[in-house]
């Protein structure tokens, strides 16, 4: 069986806006104790270390971690069009960042908006950000993935949204990263989605809900882990696995619920 490089996403601690009153610092060594390999952490979340990329490549070091991915998050959600350039180079500072990181991928959230009001264009703005950041991301070396995901004023939810997503962004600049989680909650069937598009799969993210579209902790929810893992191994996949918690689990005890997804996935074999 293939061992995949297991990785976990910081949104856990994020999500917790000022309530968290931790350190990035804190968040690492979490991380490193429950067994993960590597850590994705986003923009808004990297805090002192977002100028100073040598020292965040030495704490990792410290706790024997990679730097799997920067998730980066918009300033405006990508989808107005007055504020084009400002995404764009609120980004470009994201980009040279990740190129100080050998396996770093720049890892973009989903377009959003306050309203679907005027979609079409919003949808297009989106695209053309993506692909003008993937064209400077191409040039520093650093691989770029689109994340769709399901929280409030995502327009990138449906089968006809993924599809025109797919058709919009170039294939040779722009991967995708999956969400388990997203996917269910945004009423599409998870493997036959991975399935359709398995060609563009360059990052992954493992999240678990229920048929409400409840997050829950790995395993207990509706996502089939198992054959989601042996499906990417069928079609070869070499990348990152991130596991991501926003259970009501993870709001009460981060370490606690982050260390049940490693132990749930070693469960499985990885």
């Amino acid at each position: 069986m293939a061992k995949f490089k297991i990785g976990c996403q910081t949104y856990t601690w994020e999500m917790l806006g000022d309530k968290w009153k931790g350190s990035v610092d804190d968040i690492l060594d979490i991380i490193s104790e429950a067994g993960y390999q590597g850590v994705e952490i986003t923009n808004t979340m990297i805090g002192k270390y977002y100028d100073a990329p040598d020292k965040f490549a030495g704490t990792l070091d410290k706790r024997g971690l990679e730097f799997a991915a920067i998730g980066f998050v918009p300033l405006y959600g990508w989808t107005d069009a007055s504020h084009i350039e400002d995404e764009i180079q609120n980004a470009v500072k994201g980009v040279d960042f990740a190129s100080h990181f050998p396996v770093c991928r720049f890892d973009l959230a989903g377009g959003s908006a306050a309203s679907r009001e005027n979609l079409n264009e919003k949808f297009n703005t989106m695209l053309r950000i993506y692909n003008e950041i993937a064209e400077y991301a191409s040039k520093k070396g650093v691989p770029v993935d689109v994340h769709p995901h399901s929280h409030a004023g995502s327009i990138i939810e449906t089968a006809e949204e993924y599809e025109r997503l797919m058709a919009g962004i170039n294939p040779d600049l722009i991967g995708w990263c999956p969400d388990t989680g997203h996917i269910v909650r945004g009423g599409l069937d998870l493997l036959s989605t991975l399935k359709k598009y398995q060609n563009r799969i360059k990052h992954i993210h493992l999240k678990d809900v229920d048929s409400e579209g409840k997050w829950k902790i790995m395993g207990q929810g509706v996502c089939d882990f198992r054959k989601t893992l042996q499906s990417l191994e069928d079609a070869g996949y070499s990348g990152w696995v991130i596991g991501e918690e926003e259970s009501e689990e993870a709001w009460n005890d981060q370490k606690k619920s982050v260390s049940e997804n490693r132990r749930y996935l070693k469960s499985l074999g990885y």
